[in-house]
């Protein structure tokens, strides 16, 4: 800021006063009316004396006078300003996007004129609406704008930006950064046996080309249960390839962990040569682990122990653990495999999935089944080597079921109630009557393996002296078909005793009817003898066992004799199912003794029962009859459908690649429009959009992850990129953290492969780079960094490192973007406007579609008209972030424009005046004099060099054209045939030169004009958003407009002190920087909201900021602070830019400019502080915090409240007068400041940044303890 001159008399009007006196007592000794005042001692008039009056008259006129005199240098040098031709700026109008609509159900294009007014209505203490006016003409097309995505080939992300064309409620994005892997998926269906209603085991088989890879790849299988898909990898699923991990089925609590090599995803390798094996605690019950195996990183090859570690802790050392798979472990403390994977002669791969649920059916891609989802865990890059072909898959089911009661019974045609005890063939069989059971589930099976459990009633015995036979048969949907048994014993398949009988189900199995009853059945025949004749209702002869028998035994002691003949046959049944027939050859009554022709074979217990078998009818009664059944089947696919790059493929017999990378290998912004019905082609017309960005600020923290791009560089051994991660929600979060696309070797030090962050904090990520030796110098290597949530592949936050074999980095290439439209066949250029200058600033992007630009589907949308920039070469400083997108967008301003106005007739005079109706008149009116005849050649290019390309408007019909005359400054440089004026913009006042110092106007009537001229600007311009409604202008078909940003820029006329600060600056340098202090004034004159500036010379502060690289000749960098109220004032990349193109205007050609925001360093106090009294306590803590924030502020901060200078960092002495003097404090009884003093204490970044010195010190963290002591 220029300081006021020195004043030329410094006296006051008491000093007047003074001095009068002591002339008065000089020149009139005589005069007595005066008095000693008290305090000065000075001898002063009395009041109320007529001397006193005059006196203080005097003096009074006299400090006016000279008030005026020390005025007389600053009116000089305003005159010396006015001389070399200064004036004030005009008032600045402020600028904002109008977005327009069309009408509801408008299908045409319309045209809005340029100049086009909007108002605002006037806001509260307003009187008159504020006019804006449109400055170019816009198509409103009925087309509208209705997905726009986000997709990154090399990282395999991409985003679905939607949300961006609804304003105020969508968050800012990176636009050309996906947050979300992209979906590579295989689809699988065979409804026949998908959809068996049991639980069955799946049997996956791939044929392969090399089916050993696909098998290492990290998959999730997925079902469908009719609102989402579930995962079936949740219980045991190998997360790394190459040692399989298994359950002991001996031993349901023991893992076994096979022999053999493996590399995890983060490139560590383990070689296991013997067996692992690990036991679950019996307190791992109702949890999930993870089965991990540590070893030493000096020595892979030699595995020290196995472990377990929970699955939520997450912090695995890296070098230490190597996690082999995830373990789920029920409440009993059993772990069933659910995925496992096998391999066979690199041929054929194939899965198994046990307890396989039934997936609800859904169309996929026009095909409704039962699907099956296997989804690839891991990114896919462009130019990698394809995956192995898939020849051909096969499914199969493996279904075991025991136990199961039949849908239905009869006996003959009378139904039987299977939950109770009951006769299979009725009380009285005969020959043919038939036992008949249903299954749905059991029976519908072709080639089942199905086994009939029958357990007799032991109470009751059964005659099987008649060599019954049984038939079994199964109803194929056309005839009974016999069917082969298998019984436990030949008496089961008697139904004589209990056992099971096993049979397997023919090739074709149909729905029979019996008896009115539709199923599946079969049936058991008596084809042969019976089970007695005669009656069954006399009382049997029966006794018990009175001795225990043996084994072997011949002889038996019972109760009773009686009845008993030798020759006859008796049964003896345990009451189990354990029954044994013999026949008697010797009865001794006299001890009760049987002896037998046969010895038994099994023991029996005392009082087991010995039944007289006679020819008496004694059917079977069966306490149970259940179905069992094991049902193995394959068939081949009904369907299998590839998804990838968003697009659904069918796959028939051919070979295929399952899992493809995108075709694409450029960062792209998609553009999908849609047309209304009735409309048919793409409206080959200008249109305008409106990208409204992010304000991007130098040095800000990206949350989660920042930067989102790092540069280093070196020439051997490793390089350190540092990044930060940011957990900014009120829980705990874990990420995990990968790394891809690397070539040389990459480590991350400080988390491993997770983070976890507590609410609020930030942890530094180093990603350490090992430069492979022998490399030549401008080789580089591209890495990326993701952070994904555990256990999925949804939210997704990148970071690209580039690492550079050099010396020092190389430059920032410029930024090239491709725009394109898809014409049918392939995507062709697209020529447009782009205001955004490659999204580095919002701004308006006009584009004219080719007549051939066709719909294509993509991102598994129905067909749009696509356009798509590329991002192809080139680095950001810091990527752009998209806040709104909105069509139909032009920008206005706070102008009146008044075109054609007459200002007089010129009389031939010197030096005329003439005046505009309307003021201030804005930038570059146009205005111009009827001349009676075309200026000469020589003349017309003179105007035109002057920047006036069409500088004549022909008058049809007349030799008289109107010439437009340029403004300038002043005369002084102007010749005697200059056609210049000079116009005070504030005042309207247009003058022009007197015939040696300008030419003079010629004699005309109304032939002065001003063509085009506008008016207005000022601060009552910046509107705030949707505050800019009412359309003055009628266009058909429009039925509102809005502005979706506030509107900013308005600004008054500059002041005089604004000018006495701007143009001895300018006289200083030119306009053209050569100096340190050139570079710091003309930023400042970049933008009005630059209000700091320093220089540092020899530095690329943009790659190097903290000094570590050597000095570089011709670099040159700028640090700029931006007016700001905020604790830490950040300058937005948009005023980094502006700043750094208006200093490469004017600046050295020669030099490297880089534009920066400054480091900063926090400053925290923490202070125990004695108060005066308890009262008002809280209000003192926040008076203090409020003095700390308010002193410690980068520009209004410091004892004088001018800010802080660069590299200057407060003492803790400055502390404890400025807390003492807030009220309410007594006195503080200790201050301790971070970072202190003490530079040895200092982390390594701090000192970094301090020893740089262009530091500026902001408001940390305060911690004020305030305490009471009664005196």
């Amino acid at each position: 800021m220029v300081k006021s001159a020195p004043k030329i008399d410094k006296r006051t009007a008491t000093e007047i006063t003074q001095q009068l006196q002591e002339l008065l007592l000089k020149y009139a000794p005589t005069w007595r009316e005066d008095e000693i005042e008290p305090v000065t001692g000075k001898r002063l008039p009395k009041k109320g004396t007529i001397s006193a009056a005059l006196i203080g008259t005097f003096a009074r006129f006299a400090e006016i006078i000279i008030e005026r005199l020390n005025q007389v240098p600053d009116k000089n040098f305003l005159a010396f300003l006015d001389l070399l031709g200064a004036s004030r700026l005009p008032p600045q109008a402020a600028r904002t996007p109008l977005t327009f609509s069309l009408a509801a159900g408008s299908t045409v294009d319309v045209v809005v004129p340029v100049g086009t007014q909007v108002a605002a209505p006037p806001a509260e203490g307003e009187k008159a609406p504020v006019i804006f006016e449109t400055e170019a003409e816009l198509v409103v097309t009925a087309a509208q704008l209705t997905s726009v995505f986000v997709q990154e080939p090399q990282q395999d992300t991409w985003s679905d930006r939607t949300a961006w064309l609804t304003t105020g409620t969508s968050t800012a994005g990176f636009v050309f950064h996906g947050d979300a892997g992209v979906e590579h998926s295989l689809y699988l269906a065979c409804d026949d046996l998908f959809t068996l209603p049991v639980a069955k085991t799946a049997l996956l088989t791939i044929q392969s080309e090399d089916a050993q890879k696909l098998a290492e790849l990290p998959l999730t299988w997925f079902y469908w249960d009719g609102k989402d898909w579930h995962p079936l990898s949740a219980q045991l699923k190998n997360i790394i390839s190459g040692l399989t991990v298994t359950v002991n089925p001996q031993l349901s609590r023991t893992v076994i962990i096979s022999p053999g090599e493996a590399v995890d995803n983060q490139g560590q390798k383990i070689k296991l040569n013997n067996p692992q094996q690990v036991n679950l605690p019996e307190n791992y019950r109702n949890q999930t682990v993870f089965l991990t195996i540590s070893y030493d990183l000096e020595n892979p090859n030699t595995p020290r122990i196995s472990t377990l570690l929970e699955a939520e802790a997450n912090q695995y050392p890296l070098g230490v653990y190597l996690r082999l798979a995830r373990l789920a472990i029920d409440p009993e403390g059993q772990i069933s495999q659910l995925v496992s994977n096998t391999s066979e002669n690199n041929q054929s791969w194939q899965v198994s999935i046990p307890n396989f649920p039934v997936p609800v059916k859904q169309i996929i891609n026009g095909v409704e089944a039962s699907w099956l989802k296997v989804a690839l865990n891991q990114s896919l890059i462009p130019g990698s080597p394809p995956l192995p072909k898939i020849q051909r898959i096969t499914a199969g089911v493996s279904v075991t079921q025991s136990n199961l009661l039949p849908d239905l019974g009869f006996t003959n045609s009378s139904p039987l109630d299977l939950t109770k005890d009951f006769f299979p063939f009725g009380e009285n069989p005969r020959l043919s009557d038939t036992l008949y059971l249903a299954s749905q589930e059991v029976l519908a099976k072709a080639g089942a393996r199905i086994t009939v459990n029958i357990a007799l009633n032991e109470t009751v015995p059964v005659n099987s002296e008649n060599e019954v036979e049984l038939a079994f048969d199964a109803w194929d949907g056309k005839a009974w078909q016999p069917l082969l048994v298998t019984p436990s014993s030949p008496a089961t398949a008697k139904f004589t005793q209990s056992g099971s009988i096993t049979f397997t189900l023919p090739n074709q199995i149909g729905l029979g009817e019996v008896n009115s009853k539709t199923n599946y059945w079969i049936r058991v025949r008596i084809v042969r003898g019976n089970y007695g004749t005669g009656t069954s209702s006399q009382p049997p002869t029966f006794t018990t066992l009175r001795q225990e028998i043996r084994e072997n035994t011949e002889q038996i002691i019972v109760n009773s004799s009686r009845g008993f003949m030798p020759g006859d046959r008796i049964q003896i049944a345990t009451g189990t199912n354990t029954q044994e027939v013999r026949t008697i050859g010797v009865v001794n009554t006299s001890n009760n003794s049987l002896t037998l022709t046969e010895a038994l074979q099994s023991p029996h217990p005392v009082g087991t029962g010995v039944w007289l078998i006679s020819n008496t009818l004694s059917p079977p009664l069966l306490k149970s009859l259940t179905l069992s059944y094991t049902y193995d089947a394959t068939q081949s696919l009904s369907a299998c459908q590839t998804y990838n790059n968003f697009t659904y493929i069918q796959q028939k017999e051919q070979p295929f690649i399952p899992f493809e990378a995108l075709t694409e290998s450029h960062p792209s912004l998609y553009l999908g429009f849609t047309l209304p019905p009735t409309r048919s082609n793409f409206p080959n017309r200008p249109l305008s959009l409106f990208v409204s960005l992010a304000d991007l600020k130098y040095g800000e923290k990206f949350i989660p992850l920042s930067p989102p791009y790092s540069r280093q560089v070196g020439t051997t051994g490793r390089v350190t990129h540092p990044l930060w991660v940011t957990n900014d929600t009120d829980q705990s979060v874990t990420w995990r953290v990968e790394i891809s696309g690397n070539n040389w070797e990459t480590t991350i030090s400080e988390a491993g492969t997770s983070i976890t962050l507590a609410p609020g904090e930030t942890k530094s990520l180093k990603v350490q780079i090992t430069i492979p030796e022998d490399l030549n110098q401008e080789n580089r290597d591209i890495a990326f960094v993701r952070l994904s949530r555990p256990d999925t592949f949804a939210t997704i936050y990148t970071a690209t490192l580039e690492t550079f074999v050099a010396d020092q980095l190389p430059p920032r290439s410029p930024v090239w973007l491709s725009w394109q439209y898809w014409n049918g066949q392939a995507w062709s250029k697209l020529t447009v406007e782009d205001g955004s200058e490659n999204f580095t600033l919002s701004g308006l992007i006009k584009f004219l579609v080719p007549a051939d630009c066709q719909t294509k589907a993509e991102f598994d949308l129905w067909e749009r008209y696509w356009l798509r920039v590329q991002w192809e070469t080139g680095d950001y400083l810091i990527e752009p972030r998209i806040i709104n997108l909105a069509l139909n967008t032009t920008f206005a301003s706070q102008t009146i424009t008044i075109v054609k106005e007459i200002l007089g007739s010129s009389n031939g005079s010197e030096n005329q005046i003439f005046q505009t109706t309307r003021f201030p008149v804005l930038q570059n009116p146009q205005l111009e004099v009827r001349e009676p005849e075309k200026p000469s050649e020589l003349e017309l290019e003179r105007l035109k060099l002057q920047g006036n390309s069409n500088p004549i408007t022909p008058i049809p019909n007349s030799r008289e054209v109107w010439v437009q005359w340029q403004q300038v400054a002043d005369f002084y440089g102007s010749s005697s045939r200059d056609r210049h004026y000079v116009l005070d913009q504030l005042t309207g006042k247009i003058q022009f030169g007197n015939g040696r110092n300008g030419l003079i106007p010629p004699l005309g009537t109304g032939n002065l004009r001003i063509a085009r001229y506008q008016t207005g600007g000022g601060e009552a311009g910046n509107k705030p958003v949707d505050s800019i409604v009412q359309l003055k202008t009628t266009v058909p078909y429009i039925e509102k407009v809005t502005n979706l940003q506030a509107a900013v820029g308005g600004t008054e006329a500059e002041t005089l002190e604004s000018l006495r600060d701007r143009l001895p600056g300018t006289i200083r340098h030119g306009d053209r920087a050569v100096t340190l202090e050139d570079y710091e004034d003309l930023a400042k004159l970049a933008s009005p909201e630059v209000v700091r500036a320093k220089c540092v010379p020899l530095r690329n502060l943009v790659d190097d900021p903290l000094d570590l690289n050597p000095i570089t000749p011709g670099d040159v960098s700028i640090i700029i602070v931006s007016r700001s109220t905020e604790i830490k004032p950040l300058s937005s990349i948009g005023l980094l830019n502006r700043v750094q193109d208006y200093l490469e205007t004017y600046g050295i050609p020669t030099a490297n400019i880089a534009v920066v925001g400054p480091l900063y360093l926090s400053v925290s106090v923490t202070a125990d502080i004695a108060l005066t009294s308890l009262e008002g306590a809280s209000a003192v803590e926040g008076a203090v915090n409020q003095t700390l924030t308010r002193f410690l502020h980068p520009l209004t901060g410091g004892l004088d409240g001018k800010g802080w200078d660069f590299g200057r960092k407060p003492h803790n002495s400055d502390f404890y007068a400025l807390l003492e003097s807030v009220s309410g404090v007594d006195y503080i009884r200790s201050l301790k400041v971070d970072p202190p003093e003490d530079l040895e204490s200092l982390s390594e970044e701090v000192k970094q940044v301090m020893k740089t010195n262009r530091f500026l010190v902001y408001s940390g963290k305060h911690t004020v303890n305030l305490f009471f002591e009664k005196s």
